[in-house]
């Protein structure tokens, strides 16, 4: 899994999948999930991301999260 984070935008991005967005659902204010043509969800947006997360803990640009 891949993760990046938008500074400007103060956003997160899960990329869960491969494949082309067909769809953004909103789940409620702050989460955002993509899926592609057939439903299979290929990233989760994360939005206003600071007021739930210490600043501290965010870091600019691209970070690789190990999946088991």
């Amino acid at each position: 899994m891949r993760v990046t984070y938008d500074k400007q935008a103060d956003a997160m991005y899960l990329y869960i999948g491969r494949g082309k967005i067909k769809k953004t659902i909103p789940v409620n204010q702050r989460v955002l999930i993509d899926v592609d043509k057939s439903g299979k969800l290929i990233g989760i947006e994360l939005l206003f991301i600071s007021q739930a997360m210490p600043k501290s803990k965010l870091r600019i640009g691209k970070m690789r999260i190990p999946v088991a």
